[in-house]
């Protein structure tokens, strides 16, 4: 199932913007929704068993890195003259993604959303043209998630 996702820049009255505003749409998005917990400060005595740990009554987890994967396709209703335009489209949404600083996005479908991700890389995976048939291409991103725990909405 393909969904939109939401997207916002972290700066000062930054509008959201939808993903299916360049006709693209989610098809995997692995948020963690346990991340993985910093390492602690330890010592180690020879004299006795174990460590000795300071766990704080706040866990502080790691930032994580996803990999996103997403559809470029053009729903039937907007589907007239629009065969070719792929790659317009996508090296758009990539430079929305790319300029600007660090983003808020939500993933519609599952209802998650995180705060402070910005572009790591881009992959991409398959791309389908045929004459007089709209483009379908599928890639991969690679975004960083730099606060794994404080949980966002968006909407528009």
């Amino acid at each position: 199932m393909y969904k939109p996702i939401l997207f916002q820049k972290l700066t000062t009255n930054a509008p959201i913007i939808d993903s299916a505003s360049w006709n693209i749409y989610a098809s995997h998005m692995p948020f963690n929704l346990s991340p993985k917990a910093k390492e602690l400060p330890k010592r180690s005595r020879p004299d006795r068993n174990g460590d000795d740990e300071y766990v704080p009554d706040t866990m502080f987890y790691e930032a994580y890195e996803m990999d996103v994967v997403f559809v470029y396709c053009i729903p039937t209703t907007k589907a007239t003259g629009t065969a070719g335009i792929s790659n317009t489209d996508i090296k758009a949404f990539l430079d929305y993604l790319k300029t600007g600083g660090v983003f808020k996005m939500y993933d519609t479908y599952t209802q998650i959303g995180r705060t402070n991700v910005r572009y790591v890389d881009f992959k991409p995976k398959m791309f389908f043209r045929r004459e007089g048939i709209n483009d379908v291409v599928e890639f991969t991103l690679k975004l960083k998630v730099n606060d794994p725990v404080t949980e966002i909405t968006l909407s528009l």
